[in-house]
């Protein structure tokens, strides 16, 4: 069904409706790290390029690695493997990891919205929705599809630009929103 007289508009995912201090108060998280730094990882499809991403930025960063991963074989060059991480405990580790590498989505999301420098390797030639979020905050380069950009990716990162970016984006989503539903309760 095609409704040429309606505005079709595009709000973030939910997982960035909430900044980082919501994420944290939701789940009485202190926002001070409980341990040493180290590199999380969160990855699906465990493809050979995020495994030679992993051996790369542990060496590079010379810090532990710690990956949510729910299969039964632990991946190479990780030195803790959490397989039942809940909602908490996986907003705890996003909150105080130094580095994250990800194939995934949500790990892109949760990374941003932490403002913790990270490299998103996709499973995928293209990854629409990581490439899209990504390019509206200025963060493009943070997309790595062959280990040569390894060496480019900075290991740190500015989130100054990132940030005002992203509330602009998540306050319009919710301007929409509220719009939409408020709408709703009129029609009723």
């Amino acid at each position: 069904m095609v409704f040429p007289d309606k505005e079709i508009r595009q709000v973030v995912d939910p997982t960035l409706l909430l900044s980082r201090s919501d994420w944290l108060a939701t789940f009485q998280i202190t926002d001070t790290p409980l341990q040493e730094p180290y590199i999380l990882i969160y990855s699906v499809p465990r493809t050979q390029l995020i495994r030679r991403a992993i051996t790369f930025f542990k060496e590079k960063l010379n810090l532990p690695v710690i990956a949510i991963d729910k299969m039964l074989i632990p991946m190479k060059n990780v030195d803790q493997s959490v397989r039942s991480a809940g909602p908490r405990e996986f907003i705890n580790l996003y909150a105080n990891a130094s580095f994250v590498i990800t194939d995934s989505f949500h790990g892109t999301c949760f990374s941003v919205n932490f403002e913790i420098p990270f490299i998103c390797i996709p499973a995928t030639i293209k990854a629409n929705r990581q490439e899209g979020l990504l390019a509206a905050l200025g963060l493009k380069d943070r997309i790595v599809y062959e280990e040569s950009g390894f060496d480019c990716l900075s290991t740190d990162l500015d989130y100054r630009e990132p940030r005002e970016k992203l509330k602009k984006l998540r306050q319009d989503s919710l301007d929409y929103l509220n719009d939409a539903f408020s709408s709703l309760e009129e029609v009723k």
